[in-house]
């Protein structure tokens, strides 16, 4: 289930490429989920330029629209005066305008006070997202994805994934621990798993992945793979059939690269 951390995470951009797709997938699911995001990401920007703040004077913060409605009074008798065009507005209509603008500004105000009450008190609801979850496997488990793909997840093994990938963009994988596999082809949704430190993204393929504190091993039996560290997706290196690579926290290892020694070398 998305919380309003997870949501922070993401404006801050501290949030993990899982949780990246998951909010962004969310957030296009709907025009209300896209409205509710906008409202949060308007009320986090303006926190963020008045970080410095501790008190909110209202009387102050009203007086600060008038000013505001003031200079755009005159800014449109301005501009009414540089036209040429018939139909100027009255001074009596401008009034009336300024008033209907105090008006609505109250009115949205009222919305996002409601709304920070609401967030303040985390009580924010968002719709539950069903995941298949294993904290640590107690056995060696095989496991059919939604997709029909298969994953041989090795004892103590951590694994989350969606139980339905039928609204989801993407097919997105968090693992950490040692596993086989076999993930259908599906050009329109591609698959991403990822682990502490390094994630492998394609649109299908049949390989092996073990990780070991900050380091990643990826087997390709089958297929493609753009294997990259989570710090900086644009270091990826494209892994095919038979290659093996471990990321060892600062650079990729050829595992499977061997010296060639002359004959001649050899004889001697």
């Amino acid at each position: 289930m998305l919380d309003l951390k997870d949501i922070i995470s993401y404006l801050e951009q501290k949030d993990s490429t899982t949780l990246h797709f998951q909010i962004e997938e969310w957030i296009n699911l709907n025009e209300f989920n896209k409205s509710k995001f906008n409202f949060i990401k308007t009320i986090w920007e303006e926190s963020k330029r008045n970080e410095g703040y501790v008190e909110f004077d209202t009387s102050l913060e009203w007086d600060v629209f008038k000013d505001f409605l003031a200079e755009r009074k005159k800014k449109i008798i301005q501009q009414e005066k540089n036209s040429s065009k018939k139909g100027k507005l009255s001074k009596n209509n401008l009034d009336q305008s300024a008033a209907h603008e105090i008006t609505n500004w109250k009115n949205i105000s009222s919305v996002v006070i409601a709304l920070l009450i609401i967030i303040g008190s985390n009580f924010f609801f968002w719709p539950p997202l069903k995941h298949l979850e294993i904290s640590y496997a107690e056995k060696d488990m095989n496991l059919i994805l939604d997709d029909g793909s298969s994953v041989e997840i090795k004892k103590g093994a951590f694994f989350k994934t969606l139980q339905s990938y039928k609204y989801s963009k993407i097919r997105a994988i968090e693992f950490n621990g040692e596993a086989n596999f076999e993930i259908i082809q599906n050009l329109d949704k591609p698959f991403t798993v990822e682990t502490k430190n390094t994630s492998l993204t394609g649109v299908g393929a049949i390989f092996k992945l073990n990780t070991k504190g900050k380091q990643s091993i990826a087997e390709i039996k089958e297929g493609e793979i753009r294997f990259y560290p989570n710090s900086d997706h644009n270091d990826y290196i494209e892994l095919s059939t038979g290659d093996k690579y471990n990321y060892d926290g600062l650079d990729f290892i050829n595992l499977k690269s061997s010296i060639s020694i002359p004959d001649s070398i050899l004889s001697h």
